[in-house]
């Protein structure tokens, strides 16, 4: 075995590799196919790139399998999700009022709680908006996951206001 760092002109950064020394590796007994594979490379064996190809080819294999996955369980997973989303409508108001409770409670602290209940693009969408928006378009997609009294609109709406 022996390392290589190559520098090219036209690539920024050095390149390593580890090699096999071909040579050695044939005073293995080796199976058949082994020393078929083995007699037909003509250069040392690059381990780094035989890594990286085994690295894609799993990682390949388990996104397909998790796919594939999702397709044979579809109609139990949706199933799933319209209990989860079943249970948040009927925990989430107590959530909230109970967050809504804490004196002295900041836009951090209340985000910080409450944003991991939203999804992940309605997220992103929350962290862009200006800060006088945030409220409304916060209670729009909490109207449409629960019902929200109108005490709980109005404290989310005071606290987006006192930091304006």
């Amino acid at each position: 075995m022996y390392f290589q760092t190559s520098w090219l002109k036209d690539h920024p950064a050095f390149i390593r590799a580890i090699h096999l020394r071909n040579e050695e590796l044939k005073k293995f007994d080796w199976k058949a196919k082994a020393k078929e594979h083995l007699e037909a490379q003509i250069i040392d064996i690059n381990l780094t790139e035989l890594i990286d190809a085994y690295q894609s080819k799993v990682a390949g294999f388990y996104e397909w399998f998790q796919l594939r996955q999702e397709e044979l369980h579809a109609a139990e997973i949706a199933k799933v999700e319209d209990k989860r989303a079943e249970i948040r409508s009927l925990v989430l108001p107590d959530i909230l009022n109970a967050i809504l409770q804490f004196p002295g409670l900041t836009i951090v602290d209340f985000e910080a709680t409450i944003l991991p209940y939203i999804g992940y693009d309605e997220q992103i969408v929350f962290a862009l908006m200006e800060p006088g928006s945030k409220a409304d378009f916060l209670l729009i997609i909490l109207k449409s996951m629960a019902n929200i009294s109108p005490t709980i609109k109005r404290k989310i709406r005071e606290i987006y206001q006192l930091s304006t």
